[in-house]
């Protein structure tokens, strides 16, 4: 999932109707949760936004 994420930022810039900067803050955050073993719950699911 960090290796995707990854390229997802690289593309941030373009615009395909979708809001890519707050999709990777959630990827992140979750990403952060699941390295420190943090329970999850359905917040944590991320999603895309249309802009």
């Amino acid at each position: 999932m960090g290796e995707g994420l990854g390229r997802i930022k690289n593309r941030t810039h373009i615009d395909l109707g979708i809001d890519l900067e707050s999709f990777c803050k959630s990827l992140e955050d979750l990403l952060i949760k699941l390295q420190y073993k943090e329970v999850l719950n359905e917040n944590d699911k991320p999603y895309l936004v249309r802009k």
